[in-house]
């Protein structure tokens, strides 16, 4: 994932914790930490029942200090987003801060909600921090860095002729994955295509590549 160099002054000049009312500027709370932008609005079914579990998390890393949450509020008038963020107890942008549409296009916040994680260094972690959170709601992975496959992957695997291999023998090897469904319709138009093509490349690349079938019935 490209690095995007962080901008603190798309903050804005004042963050504030509706929660308790405690005012910074944001270089003074954001450098050196991780950050958690989150894109909500009062209007969104789902960021409402997202929230809470933002919130659970929060309690949770309670005794940690090197992260923050940002609240980039999507809110269509003051009154949701005072509404919304009344409870927040982590930084809230100002409402309709005119750098937020810079923000949104930054990270690509096209839907709600979205949680972006971003490093230290400003770099992107995840994007995917609303799916992260809900497969983790404790944190135990956070800030949730992408595993290495070889970290997530089975220790064998079948080749076709139906003898196991060990998943060492495709170290150093381009890997393919081919997550698929017999019950699925265009999984069965596709599966003629890439059996031609993955004969094609095992001709012409032998023995620096694999393809290996997913199931996903």
């Amino acid at each position: 994932m490209a690095d995007i160099e962080l901008d603190y002054s798309l903050f804005g000049d004042i963050l504030k914790k509706p929660a308790t009312g405690e005012t910074a500027v944001p270089d003074d709370v954001l450098l050196d930490k991780t950050l958690l932008l989150y894109f909500g609005a009062h209007w969104s079914g789902p960021c409402l029942k997202f929230t809470p579990k933002l919130h659970l998390f929060n309690q949770l890393q309670a005794d940690k200090s090197d992260y923050e949450i940002v609240f980039c509020s999507m809110d269509r008038s003051q009154e949701e987003y005072d509404k919304y963020t009344e409870d927040m107890p982590w930084w809230c942008l100002p409402y309709a801060i005119s750098t937020l549409p810079k923000l949104a296009e930054l990270y690509e916040a096209s839907g709600l909600p979205y949680l972006v994680v971003l490093d230290i260094d400003g770099s992107v972690i995840t994007k995917e921090g609303v799916q992260n959170l809900r497969m983790d709601p404790v944190g135990k992975r956070f800030p949730w860095r992408p595993q290495p496959l070889v970290d997530i992957m089975p220790k064998t695997y079948v080749a076709s002729s139906l003898v196991e291999h060990s998943i060492d023998d495709l170290e150093e090897k381009y890997i393919m994955l081919f997550f698929a469904s017999k019950t699925c319709d265009l999984c069965a138009e596709f599966t003629p295509w890439l059996i031609k093509a993955y004969n094609i490349l095992k001709e012409r690349r032998p023995g620096d590549f694999e393809l290996l079938f997913v199931c996903c019935d």
